[in-house]
């Protein structure tokens, strides 16, 4: 799919890129669009590679943007988006899955706070720790671990808790 984002101006006292490296554009509309908390907190670019689709082999923890910019990528199509979450490791137990984005998995009928494991079948997702998007995030992605988190500590290398009551597509 071709990205949908298109070329802007450059964020007070930062230059244009040069042809060929990172385009600047302009922010999203709301800030609850951008996957992780405070990174476009008013004002700002988002900032898309040149090759959208190499950029979910990152980790979302070494990315560095600028102040007040956040980066998104291209997916093949945001309405496309699936995952299965499931109640054991190794996608064993209940199974949920999804195709939407979900404020809290309780109230959508996910019968606990706790998912143990995740397939990722296609897109890329922000899992919260808590109801609403709060709490402790999770970029899970299909092109990373071939879309397989068979245990919570697969999520993040930061994550300590199996924990997760609330789920969205990244958008682009």
């Amino acid at each position: 799919m071709r990205n949908r984002c298109t070329p802007g101006s450059a964020a007070p006292g930062h230059p244009l890129p040069s042809p060929g490296s990172i385009p600047i554009l302009p922010p999203p509309s709301a800030p609850s669009a951008t996957p992780t908390q405070g990174a476009a907190s008013g004002g700002g670019v988002v900032c898309v590679p040149p090759h959208p689709r190499r950029l979910p082999s990152l980790r979302w923890s070494q990315l560095q943007p600028l102040p007040g910019c956040t980066l998104c990528w291209d997916l093949e199509n945001h309405n496309d988006s699936k995952a299965i979450l499931y109640e054991a490791e190794n996608f064993q137990g209940h199974k949920f899955e999804l195709s939407d984005d979900y404020p809290s998995l309780q109230a959508m009928g996910w019968g606990n706070k706790e998912v143990a494991s995740i397939k990722v079948n296609a897109g890329a997702w922000v899992a919260y720790q808590y109801p609403g998007y709060r709490g402790y995030q999770y970029v899970l992605e299909r092109d990373r671990q071939n879309g397989e988190y068979k245990k919570y500590n697969e999520y993040s290398s930061q994550a300590h808790t199996n924990q997760i009551q609330s789920i969205r597509r990244i958008q682009h």
